[in-house]
């Protein structure tokens, strides 16, 4: 029997997992134990799903963090021989030469760059929360231009009666040709000419219960130009044609397989609280709630998202793993949203394929600075020691002593990669970098700052490399003065 309450705990994750970054523990190591592990028991204490305000918003979303990359770990094992995901993030790309840790100050971010990313927003939770991401805001910026032209948005969704025991594979066929049924021939080319749609947005989702299993469903945004577009006559259509259409298919839909619903105004509320991303307080909205379904929880534990299974999978409960497999093998390779032919030409948005979403998300004009730079043996270490994550909380607050530390407990002896001039916060005030040293008989990383204040005119200042934040790049009066 499947026990969805079944977890492994761990009572020191809590605090190990979410303590602010930026609040130096001297007794505890950089890294932590089972650095990117977040457990169910410290979830727990969030709350249900995790959504508690027990934890500043930071801290929760800090864990999310963390527990993303566990995610890849296990999908990435479940993963076949050759599914992008077992090699995402993990190893580098061709013609690299090595690994790069960035930060970006202004955005308290960071990042690696030289290893190859797989862009499956159906497989990897990493991937998947960036290319999402880039998606919600390219959908949102389409709404608001129509909005804007005089058109109104409507959301619709699509779904069919299920069994236990049907195979996703050919119910989603069925499913699909279903659609493709409704939305073509005489009856759709008179419902876009009736209503006078310019234009639809769909994405697939599914989700999986031990009582009813695989729901496959469609939410889709339609665009009409029609000023006195009405809801009731395109519901009591639309409802006949999705009927007819999915019983050529021997499918059958109840009172809830076809409705509409607006995405401004009185369905504010429907979309608010049509999910939140894990561990975090923040509503998606309507366009989140197209392209972020499949990252969802599900509603009710008994009603699974892909990724809701691959989280209890990850907190023991293995009799889900055929499932996950058995999603993974049908999704591979589908689009997550569909444009129909035109839309994004209309509004001046490009095509991207989501692989370049993935490999681009991380690529903005901010300034930033590679930290440290370990060579490929090194990244081999840092992959088998399981601490991508945790490096990568170090490195977004740019505690790169502690980010020196931690890579030195795990075997891998890196240099950091500071520069004269750089501005950094000290426990003396902000200054500006002068020199960086490794004072190996005392066995730690010393560094020399220019204070910007002093009370006793002594602005020359030394510090442990792990006192320092960096806050910015180069200040050229504050470099000249030094």
């Amino acid at each position: 029997m499947i026990d969805l309450r079944r977890r492994q705990s761990n009572t020191d994750e809590l605090t190990r997992s979410a303590a602010d970054p930026r609040q130096r523990d001297p007794a505890r190591s950089a890294l932590g134990s089972n650095a990117n592990t977040v457990s169910s028991h410290a979830r727990k204490k969030l709350g249900a799903g995790g959504e508690s305000s027990a934890l500043p918003q930071d801290q929760r979303e800090r864990m999310a963090r963390l527990r993303r990359w566990e995610l890849q770990n296990h999908a990435a094992k479940l993963a076949g021989a050759k599914d992008r995901v077992r090699f995402c993030l993990r190893n580098m790309a061709y013609l690299a030469d090595g690994v790069e840790i960035r930060y970006r100050p202004a955005k308290q971010t960071a990042r690696y760059t030289g290893l190859q990313t797989c862009g499956s927003v159906w497989h990897c939770p990493i991937c998947a929360a960036k290319i999402s991401e880039q998606r919600r805001s390219e959908l949102a910026r389409i709404v608001e231009a129509h909005i804007a032209a005089g058109g109104s948005v409507w959301m619709t969704t699509y779904t069919i009666r299920h069994k236990k025991f049907n195979d996703l594979a050919d119910l989603l066929k069925r499913f699909l040709e279903a659609r493709r049924v409704a939305k073509g021939g005489n009856a759709g080319i008179r419902l876009r000419r009736d209503f006078q749609i310019i234009g639809t947005v769909s994405v697939l989702e599914v989700t999986w219960s031990k009582e009813n299993g695989w729901h496959p469903h469609v939410h889709e945004l339609v665009f009409s130009m029609d000023p006195n577009f009405d809801p009731e006559k395109f519901d009591q259509v639309m409802r006949a044609v999705w009927r007819s259409a999915a019983k050529s298919q021997g499918l059958k839909m109840n009172g809830h397989g076809f409705q509409i619903d607006r995405t401004y105004g009185a369905v504010a509320d429907y979309i608010a609280k049509f999910g939140h991303e894990p561990m975090s307080d923040k509503p998606w909205g309507v366009e989140s709630e197209i392209t972020k379904g499949h990252i969802k929880r599900g509603r009710m534990e008994r009603h699974l998202t892909p990724f809701a299974i691959l989280d209890a999978i990850a907190d023991g409960c293995d009799e889900l793993i055929p499932r996950w497999q058995e999603y993974a093998q049908v999704f591979k390779g589908r689009k997550q949203l569909n444009y129909s032919p035109g839309l994004k030409a209309m509004y001046q948005v490009e095509e991207t394929e989501d692989e370049e979403l993935a490999a681009l998300a991380d690529v903005e004009q901010d300034e930033e600075f590679t930290l440290v730079r370990p060579s490929p043996g090194q990244w081999e270490t840092i992959v088998e020691k399981n601490v991508r994550g945790n490096l990568l909380e170090l490195a977004r607050v740019g505690r790169v002593g502690e980010l020196v530390e931690g890579l030195a407990e795990i075997g891998v002896e890196v240099e950091p990669l500071l520069q004269s001039g750089w501005r950094v916060s000290t426990p003396g005030g902000d200054a500006t970098l002068l020199s960086v040293k490794n004072e190996s008989t005392r066995g730690r990383w010393r560094c020399s700052v220019l204070l910007d204040q002093a009370e006793n005119a002594q602005r020359w200042r030394a510090f442990d490399l792990v006192e320092i934040v960096v806050i910015g790049g180069p200040s050229p009066g504050l470099a000249k003065a030094s």
